[in-house]
């Protein structure tokens, strides 16, 4: 039995009903994932691979139209979103099973005349908004929670303070990027550093190293608005950019 990596991409996107809730107005289910294995048994070399055949995993309610809703409300946005550059990455994968992980609340759609093109997201994780010069701090963050990296980074900007943003989509396909382009993204020098992950803080530890935050879930959730839970462990702007700021002193 040989096992491959599963791609996984964690994508924002805030389309409308039609999109970010599915069918039926039900909101879709967050899943958070870094890396997961997918048993692939061998086949008779007379037959085609089973590692040869495309497998694609939208994480949503189940329903069968889904891709080609995706499909049809991106076509009908006129611009590049990172859930666009997710899916194009996911139509060349012919050697791993992957999966498209969408967040379920309404999240901003970036102006990308202001921050980087969504195409960088095809190597994993790419610089989303940089300093002026060089970086004092990396702000890092994928999917919904890259909201929450912006706006912290345009609060730092506003303080002076030489920050950058680093989406990170797939760890899988970063960790597979030459190490000048990693090193290039998140330079070693800069050792100040924080993560931010609305659940489980596992894994994160490797891309902050041992200097950095990771704003994050540390105990058992809470039931109550989402801005209001938000507040209360610390997912806003504010907290991010304090937590940057900690670091720089």
């Amino acid at each position: 039995m040989k096992r491959l990596p599963a791609l996984i991409l964690l994508s924002a996107l805030s389309l409308g009903p039609a999109v970010a809730r599915g069918q039926g107005g039900r909101a879709p289910r967050p899943i958070a994932v870094a890396e997961a294995q997918a048993p692939v048994a061998a086949e008779p070399e007379t037959a085609p691979s089973a590692a040869e055949h495309r497998i694609l995993f939208v994480l949503d309610k189940p329903n069968d139209a889904f891709a080609e809703r995706i499909r049809g409300e991106l076509a009908g946005l006129g611009f590049v979103v990172e859930v666009s550059e997710a899916w194009r990455v996911m139509m060349q994968q012919r050697h791993q099973p992957t999966a498209l992980i969408l967040t379920r609340q309404d999240v901003p759609i970036l102006d990308r005349s202001v921050y980087a093109s969504a195409e960088g997201l095809a190597r994993g994780g790419y610089v989303l908004a940089d300093a002026d010069g060089e970086p004092e701090v990396i702000l890092i963050a994928t999917g919904s929670e890259v909201a929450l990296a912006i706006g912290a980074y345009e609060e730092l900007r506003s303080d002076g303070v030489q920050a950058r943003v680093v989406s990170l989509p797939s760890w899988y396909l970063f960790d597979l990027q030459e190490d000048d382009y990693r090193e290039s993204v998140l330079p070693r020098a800069v050792q100040a550093r924080v993560a931010v992950e609305q659940g489980s803080t596992l894994g994160w530890d490797r891309y902050v190293g041992p200097q950095g935050q990771i704003v994050g879930m540390h105990t058992f959730g809470a039931s109550a608005p989402l801005k209001e839970v938000q507040r209360k462990f610390g997912f806003t702007p504010e907290r991010v950019a304090e937590a940057a700021k900690e670091l720089l002193k």
